[in-house]
């Protein structure tokens, strides 16, 4: 069995249908491939990126790549016609996959969620490891987030292949990961074979820190927000699919009714439509709510000014295999937040953490239960210390480094012994 010095080093192809580009792919994909690049792994990495989203961020994401030694493979993502735009950009990926096969020999592909499982299970018989990070249960997503009708002819029958392929990807992978404990009763029923390891959404700790933020420079963004001497209740992230945007604006209008001098700040990169109207439906003035874009590098100054957060996400079966990126930020920032059961571990880490308020129902009652609790001093629903230390015993980017530093090291040396 080789030495751990001498097991590094070795070829890994990771592949992905996220984007680099992508926000998802610069705060959960990147990352962990610098860092595994630093813990030694030689890294290649296939990602689909959208062109206008590439064009923004190939010269800054080529200088990361380069700075760690990784190899990227950026492919264009084609999203219509639907399915057949997937199948070809597939084909696209096997191809690819094929030369890299030839020319660096990999020991293990990496596949991040499903679709680049149905081209790693190809090379598998060639004796590559596979790496099955599941990411949630994307087929399931698919239909719950109404992206696939499956009274729909076209659809249902994907969906059958998909859950079918699913079953043969448990059984077949050799090591999984999965964001949540709540997706193991599932996964264990496909009879896996592997190890399951869990590793939430992580969240970089030095990047997202509270003690690194200028005071001063808070108080300037309330300033130029319009927010100064106000009670903020903030929201980062995406409008649309999966998030209860509707329920969160008729939050903040029971808050409204205790608390008027609340602003609503949302941090998006949508379309602020859905803002307007949501508020137009619940009676919110839009001199209420403060609507900004923000870079990564911008989101802990934003997240600096929030007094709570709130984030309702609809709870489905896939969202058991959920875990929101969201979390650990505003946990490492130090703001509690409002949330709801049924989504991957909330149910255990806010109140483990003490890091804000989960409910079990979405309505008035609810809400103004917990707005009450929000300013109970008495009984406060947060406490600062547990939330830090949460996101560094829970979230912290390194110990998801860490762990599948683990795993790739396990699969090597199964390889080394046989």
């Amino acid at each position: 069995m080789p030495p751990q010095a001498a097991m590094k080093k070795q070829p890994v192809l990771y592949l992905t249908y996220d984007g680099l580009s992508d926000p998802l792919g610069q705060s959960q994909v990147l990352p962990y491939l610098t860092g595994l690049s630093k813990k030694g792994w030689n890294i290649t990495v296939i990602s689909f990126e959208k062109r206008d989203r590439l064009k923004a961020e190939k010269n800054r994401i080529k200088q990361v790549c380069s700075e760690y030694d990784i190899d990227w493979i950026p492919m264009i993502y084609h999203k219509s016609p639907p399915v057949i735009s997937t199948l070809y950009d597939l084909k696209k990926l096997r191809s690819e996959v094929r030369e890299i096969v030839k020319s660096k020999n990999p020991f293990l592909i990496h596949c991040r969620s499903y679709l680049p499982m149905l081209v790693a299970m190809k090379f598998q018989k060639k004796g590559i490891k596979v790496l099955f990070d599941i990411r949630g249960f994307w087929a399931d997503e698919r239909v719950e987030g109404q992206i696939w009708d499956i009274k729909n002819p076209f659809y249902k029958p994907i969906y059958r292949y998909f859950k079918k392929k699913e079953k043969m990807f448990f059984q077949k992978a050799d090591a999984i990961v999965s964001l949540t404990r709540a997706a193991i009763p599932f996964i264990n029923n496909h009879k896996s074979r592997a190890i399951i390891s869990i590793i939430p959404t992580s969240t970089d700790i030095h990047h997202f820190n509270r003690l690194k933020i200028d005071k001063r420079n808070s108080k300037a963004l309330k300033q130029d927000l319009n927010l100064s001497g106000k009670f903020i209740l903030g929201y980062s992230g995406s409008l649309g699919t999966w998030y209860l945007f509707d329920e969160m604006m008729f939050f903040f209008s029971r808050l409204l009714r205790k608390k008027p001098k609340s602003r609503f700040l949302i941090v998006t990169r949508d379309s602020d439509e859905i803002v307007y109207k949501m508020a137009k439906k619940h009676s919110v003035s839009p001199d209420k709510f403060v609507i900004r874009n923000a870079s990564r590098d911008e989101m802990p100054l934003y997240l600096s000014i929030m007094d709570f957060s709130v984030f309702f996400i609809k709870p489905t079966f896939s969202k058991l295999a959920s875990s929101p990126t969201k979390t650990g930020e505003l946990m490492a920032m130090g703001v509690p937040m409002i949330c709801n059961t049924g989504v991957g571990d909330l149910e255990e880490i806010i109140p483990t953490y003490q890091a804000g308020i989960i409910l079990n129902k979405l309505d008035s009652g609810s809400f103004d239960w917990a707005v009450d609790k929000m300013f109970d001093n008495q009984d406060p629903c947060f406490k600062m210390e547990k939330m830090l230390r949460g996101a560094e015993d829970y979230y912290n980017l390194e110990k998801g480094v860490s762990t599948y530093d683990t795993i790739y090291g396990r699969l090597l040396k199964t390889i080394s012994v046989t």
